[in-house]
């Protein structure tokens, strides 16, 4: 079990935070006023840009991304990337309000969408529907009575434990995967938060990440009167965010990384349903999965046990009263997208939302793990790429592996066992391209209720939830399945992972739009979009957190003992040079909290450009060219405190840092001594291939 966490850009207050930076120029000896920074490190900044493009040579993103950077320069933040990502819900928006599209899975989409759209009845009905559900939790005058309501059949809601279909490697069999979900956020994903950072700029760096979070659950708080003003809802959320943070304050992820290698892989167990209970004796775990029907199998899937133990600490009849008003405040909160969009008016305006349109609820509505994601994603694969998408994106990944696998075999520094170990690893990976490993859902046995005839919004919801629920709770029990993150992360988000408990490549449709990939591409051109994406996430397969899983996701480190101290040396070789790059006056990036993906992005082109050696005619030149422009951004350097706070570098850095290893970058510009970009060939640094640069 595996989540990908993406950089939030709409979190702005962080980034101002963190780093306040002012755009000013350096003046060299000669007087002459430059930008800051170095010359292309700095060159996805605003303001940092030259009076022309600069030769390849000099800085490689910026020769080709220049004239999308002069052409953003005001803006605050832009990218390629992020300009597409409507097209997704373009297309398929499309498809739902054609009428002659017809199929039983669109005829049922299309009912929800057009509730979820038709915003005067949703004003009429207010939250009439689902006050019952939130009185029987507010009348619960103890813990029992409150467990009471969890677990009886007539709630149709599970807000304290998230469980999905999962599995604990791909030799074993389907079984239930056990999270506590919390109200503002969860240790898995933003441990950060709860930690006491001993320093007063972190912790109002951390109040200002929530602050739009808080902002929603205040406005839950009024609107079930159990607070008659901002002032009292501020207080009680404060209250609230306080008691979740004793689940989460001294649990943090990053200590599986620094407990050394192959301690990373040992957060996800398997727990008997005996060992589950025992963990979080407190809370019914074991009554909330019979209630959910996945309570078949042996046990669990749990990452990181020890949170189950401390979530059992705050569930206690001390914490009753606050417990209780989260426990309404999260059923409020899940149900959000199908109440009247009125009520949260004054909250999507004070966290900086334009006002929703029609289409616009109707999406949110549809858009869930819970409603309609898969069928949208499929819809998208089926109706909105061009016909032979999959079948040449999958063509392309295949490619990529045996490439990859050519480039392992010459690697110098792999002892045989550890060869053989990655060479079993790639030949068992699972490609999980456009679609899900056995398949999306079938929703031929679903039927929704048409306005006409009665139905409702929320009702409908509650219907199509049982419905996935039942879905996923009958694969419990069958083989694993490589593709289990698809049940409950949409596959209509851009994304594109690995995961290294299935050994799979997932690629989402959500993540197929016009930046990576379009019908009719040239080799050089898809390669540079679709074939990096994929290369950089057949890497993480031997980065410092995947390679300590084998080759059917179990806890078994690929590398053998004689190579794990040159595959590490290889990555604090790259997070050393990460870290020289000044980004902005004294701000730079921290090279240890880049290099996994640092080093999938020059591992990626590696594969890339090791695959375009069997491709007859392949222009290198164009292929950069477009590998620049996909990376194309531009920042205000107010956003640098957000940006060097992912896990990823900035996008310029992508592009130069990773070209300026590999020797074909070399051959391809004619780089040499004196240009910007020159890295002298002892201090190039490769993971695979014949020697340091090599491609």
């Amino acid at each position: 079990m595996a989540r990908k966490a993406t950089a939030v850009f709409a979190a702005v207050a962080l980034a101002l935070a963190l780093v306040s930076c002012t755009q000013q120029a350096q003046t060299s000896a000669s007087g002459e006023s430059k930008p800051y920074g170095s010359p292309w490190v700095s060159s996805v900044f605003a303001g940092n840009l030259p009076s022309e493009a600069p030769d390849a040579a000099d800085d490689l993103y910026l020769h080709y991304a220049y004239d999308y950077a002069a052409a953003h320069q005001d803006a605050s933040y832009a990218s390629v990337a992020d300009d597409a990502q409507g097209e997704l819900q373009a297309a398929v928006t499309a498809v739902v309000k054609d009428e002659s599209v017809a199929s039983p899975e669109l005829e049922q989409l299309r009912i929800l969408y057009g509730q979820a759209a038709d915003v005067d009845a949703r004003e009429a009905a207010g939250a009439e529907e689902l006050k019952p559900y939130l009185r029987a939790v507010l009348d619960a005058q103890s813990l029992d009575e409150l467990e009471a309501v969890l677990l009886s059949d007539g709630f149709p809601f599970s807000p304290w434990i998230e469980t999905t279909a999962s599995a604990p490697d791909m030799k074993s069999a389907m079984c239930v995967a056990v999270m506590p979900r919390m109200l503002f956020t969860d240790a898995e994903s933003d441990a950060a938060v709860y930690q006491d950072p001993g320093d007063e700029e972190t912790r109002a760096a951390h109040e200002l990440m929530l602050a739009d979070k808080r902002t929603l659950v205040e406005a839950d708080l009024v609107l079930l009167s159990l607070a008659e003003d901002a002032d009292r809802a501020a207080e009680t959320a404060g209250r609230m965010f306080e008691l979740e943070r004793g689940y989460g304050k001294d649990e943090d992820p990053e200590k599986y990384r620094d407990a050394g290698y192959g301690a990373e892989a040992r957060a996800v167990q398997f727990l008997t349903f005996d060992e589950l209970a025992a963990a979080c004796p407190n809370f019914p775990v074991r009554g909330t999965l019979a209630k959910l029907g996945e309570d078949a199998g042996e046990g669990a899937v749990v990452m990181y046990p020890e949170w189950l133990a401390s979530f059992n600490g705050i569930w206690t009849e001390e914490n009753f009263e606050l417990l209780r008003t989260m426990t309404a405040v999260k059923v409020l909160r899940e149900c959000s997208d199908f109440v009247a969009p009125s009520y949260y008016a004054d909250a999507r305006a004070a966290t900086g939302q334009e006002e929703p349109t029609a289409d616009g609820l109707a999406w949110a509505a549809c858009d869930k793990p819970e409603t309609f994601s898969q069928l949208l994603g499929e819809t998208y694969v089926e109706r909105g790429l061009g016909e032979g998408a999959q079948e040449e994106l999958e063509r392309l990944a295949n490619g990529l592996i045996d490439s990859y696998i050519e480039l392992v075999e010459e690697t110098p520094w792999l002892e045989a066992e550890s060869r053989e170990a990655v060479i079993d690893k790639i030949d068992n990976m699972a490609l999980n391209v456009l679609r899900p490993d056995g398949g999306y859902f079938d929703y031929g046995g679903l039927k929704l209720t048409p306005s006409a005839e009665g139905g409702t919004l929320l009702g409908n919801y509650l219907a199509l939830k049982a419905y996935n629920d039942r879905l996923e709770a009958a694969l419990i029990g069958q083989p694993a399945r490589a593709s289990a993150t698809w049940l409950y992360i949409r596959p209509t988000v851009q994304n594109c992972f690995y995961e290294p408990v299935s050994n799979s490549i997932n690629v989402f449709p959500g993540y197929v739009t016009g930046a990576a990939y379009a019908e009719g591409m040239t080799s050089e051109e898809l390669l540079a979009g679709m074939g990096f994406a994929m290369g950089h996430e057949i890497s993480h397969a031997f980065d410092y957190s995947g390679s300590q899983f084998d080759a059917y996701g179990r806890p078994d480190p690929v590398f053998a003992d004689a190579d794990v101290q040159e595959f590490t040396a290889i990555r604090q070789r790259i997070a050393e040079r990460y870290s020289t790059f000044e980004v902005l006056p004294g701000t730079f990036v921290d090279g240890e909290d880049v290099s996994v993906e640092a080093t999938a992005d020059l591992c990626g082109l590696q594969a890339v450009l090791a695959h375009a050696r069997t491709i007859e005619g392949f222009d290198r030149e164009e292929f950069f060219g477009r590998f620049a422009r996909s990376w194309a951004a531009v920042y205000s350097p107010d956003y640098a405190g957000l940006l060097l706070a992912d896990a990823h570098a900035p996008a310029n850095l992508r592009v130069d840092a990773s070209a300026q290893m590999l020797d074909g970058f070399y051959e391809t510009y004619g780089a040499a001594e004196g240009d910007d970009m020159y890295l002298a060939p002892e201090s190039r640094v490769a993971m695979w291939g014949k020697a340091s640069g090599s491609e």
